[in-house]
């Protein structure tokens, strides 16, 4: 994993989500109070993360986990391709969503190919067509 420009893709996913956490082992990112649409899900904001694969960026990120772990959709259904676990590095139960990034193609400039927060904003359109 290339740990200068791993530092400089979780400062371009702070600058639009504040309350990023890097986990100091570098190989997650915590988002607290995500914000997910209303109109689609029971609750409005989750705690979201995800692992960042050690060949990195040579392999996409896959997956995302959302606590709390019993979100549902407005209907009250459950989201299709999720499961709960409990291997993540910051403890309790988690959902986790199968998720892949479509398309990954990475540059040596963190602003023209594939990052961490393209990633991260196919995860809001996910949430957006609530399945």
């Amino acid at each position: 994993m290339n740990e200068q420009r791993l530092k400089q893709e979780v400062e371009l996913v702070r600058s639009h989500f504040p309350s990023t956490d890097p986990h100091h082992s570098r190989s997650w990112i915590l988002i607290t109070d995500w914000q997910i649409p209303e109109a689609t899900w029971k609750c409005t904001s989750v705690n979201l993360c995800i692992r960042i694969p050690d060949n990195y960026p040579g392999q996409a990120p896959y997956a995302f986990y959302v606590q709390p772990f019993d979100l549902k959709l407005k209907d009250g259904s459950n989201p299709n391709n999720a499961q709960l676990v409990s291997d993540t590095v910051y403890g309790g139960t988690w959902l986790k969503f199968s998720w892949a990034a479509e398309n990954w193609s990475p540059d040596a400039d963190i602003n023209r190919g594939s990052n961490l927060l393209n990633f991260l904003n196919s995860i809001r359109t996910r949430f957006a067509e609530g399945k």
